[in-house]
């Protein structure tokens, strides 16, 4: 919780007592923990968040989804495929070295060499073929061939100091940088290596317990209020609002809709809600075996997917299951739902007919996996999932797990059929399209989320075409078009997009993300 501690300062002669100078502490209750410290680990919403404290980008997002400077101060292209950033003049990494243009190339080059990630951050810089200083203080990335929206994924990039990893004399290389020795991720978990140029600094990872950070009084930008955060992590929604009661913690993430009723009554809290980029779905793996099913593997067949697709009714899992706080999805992404129609498509005659003509007149066995600690309601969902799925012969057997180990073993294509989630974090749609439907393809930086084996080739022309598009009206086109192929495919199958929601103590104001993170910066201590 936060507290207040009061320094007295006296003046030598007039014995004056200045106004008291408050230092202020806020505890966060967590609804995912971050599985690391590591900022290049694993591209996961809670390590987004957690990073952002500590280690910057050199652009990030506004509130309106618009890309915005943070450690570059501007950025043009200077001929097709070259872009130069402007860095911030004066920043500091938290040991005192100055903050260059090596060092951006430096963290460029440790991505790839990360060592186990569950979710590489390579798709962010896939298109760079070579990174150079012009100056201290000026990169050029060279991108093969057009790439616009470069700034928009220069956004997930953490950058790490070059000095503090030995990395000084690193020289870029699109095939592979070279290096006597590359940081482990452990090292930034226990602290040594967390240092970077963000507001806040590392001081304790404790895993299942807390994550604590102080305030780095030598900030380049805008001081936060907060001296200290303490986030811990309570993914069970009943624990996380008793928190909140008892004052354990001063604001909490992923309120359910239940207890949202009952604190919109209490007049020591206040509760704010924002429309989210994220979209959950289902996902099944399409090739010939499927870890899920016993025997050759329904989802192969596209009538299958579409059956599954109509057998859930959307508008009561966000009616009933969240309470409202949800929106029934047919594309990827909020705001382009030129694909599917979702009037009526809730149809179980349509979907036994589909199945039937499929050759699963009686349905099959399957498990459906999913978190319960990532989404608002997960595991609710993911019942209420099964239950219309027995409606029309799909026997479901529900298989729950922390949202860090089920992400492990559904990017590892383990599960088989799952429920997920994923933020269109550059916010746009190709993000989602080519993490995941796209055809793997490690040099594009393709299908890094897609463990399902699904590949169409017209869809991955239209997303190399989109890429290259610089205006952003053709290339939303462009893409609408890739996310019908996907949709009209069942790719994967949309089911809402979440509506965020935090609450918190009266005097805290917060005004909520679309990103669904908790920017502590961006928290203020009201009256």
């Amino acid at each position: 919780m936060f507290r207040y501690t009061r320094f007295f300062i006296t003046a030598a002669v007039a014995m004056v007592v200045a106004p008291p100078v408050l230092a202020q502490e806020i505890t966060i209750g967590m609804s995912s923990e971050a599985s690391s410290m590591d900022p290049h680990y694993h591209l996961l919403t809670p390590n987004e968040q957690l990073r952002k404290h500590i280690h910057e980008s050199l652009t990030g997002f506004d509130l309106l989804r618009r890309v915005k400077p943070v450690l570059a101060e501007s950025w043009k292209e200077t001929e097709p495929g070259t872009w130069e950033f402007k860095l911030r003049k004066g920043v500091k990494f938290q040991d005192g070295s100055p903050f260059t243009a090596q060092d951006v190339i430096y963290s460029l080059c440790r991505i790839p060499k990360v060592v186990n990630s569950p979710g590489s951050y390579s798709i962010a810089m896939r298109k760079i073929v070579n990174a150079t200083a012009k100056d201290p203080l000026t990169v050029v990335l060279k991108t093969d061939g057009v790439y616009p929206l470069l700034p928009n994924e220069l956004s997930k990039i953490g950058i790490i100091s070059a000095t503090v990893n030995k990395g000084e004399n690193v020289i870029f290389n699109h095939e592979g940088c070279a290096a006597p020795s590359w940081p482990a991720t452990k090292d930034f978990n226990n602290g040594k290596l967390s240092i970077g140029t963000g507001p806040y600094k590392f001081s304790e990872f404790s895993p299942g317990s807390r994550i604590v950070l102080t305030r780095n009084d030598q900030y380049w930008g805008t001081k936060p209020q907060w001296s200290k955060i303490t986030f811990r992590p309570l993914v069970a929604a009943g624990p996380r609002v008793a928190a909140l009661l008892s004052g354990d913690v001063d604001l909490i993430e992923a309120l359910s809709p239940q207890d949202a009723a009952r604190l919109r009554s209490d007049p020591r809290f206040k509760l704010v809600s924002e429309k989210s980029a994220r979209v959950i779905f289902l996902g099944a793996n399409v090739s010939a075996s499927n870890p899920a099913v016993a025997g050759p593997n329904p989802f192969k067949d596209v009538r299958v997917r579409e059956a599954v697709s109509r057998a859930i009714d959307r508008s009561a899992i966000t009616s009933k299951v969240l309470g409202g706080f949800g929106v029934p999805a047919g594309q990827l992404m909020y705001g382009s739902e030129d694909g599917i129609r979702l009037k009526d498509w809730y149809d179980v005659a349509k979907a036994k007919d589909l199945l039937t003509k499929a050759g699963y007149p009686n349905g099959f066995e399957v498990t459906l996996s999913g978190p319960n600690d990532s989404s608002l309601n997960d595991s609710q969902i993911v019942q209420a999932i099964a239950q219309m799925l027995s409606a029309v012969g799909i026997k479901a057997k529900v298989n729950l797990m922390t949202s860090s180990v089920f992400y492990s073993k559904k990017n590892e294509g383990s599960l088989g059929f799952y429920m997920g989630g994923w933020l269109a974090a550059t916010g746009e749609m190709s993000y989602s399209l080519r993490s995941l439907v796209a055809t793997k393809d490690k040099e594009k930086g393709y299908g890094n989320a897609n463990p399902n084996k699904y590949s169409n080739p017209a869809l991955d022309k239209l997303l190399d075409e989109a890429l290259l598009t610089r205006d952003d009206m053709k290339r939303h086109d462009i893409l609408q078009r890739a996310s019908n192929l996907a949709m009209d495919d069942f790719a994967v199958i949309p089911l809402h997009y979440e509506v965020n929601l935090w609450a918190m103590k009266k005097n805290i104001d917060y005004k909520g993300r679309w990103d669904r993170e908790t920017h502590v910066p961006e928290i203020t201590l009201g009256k």
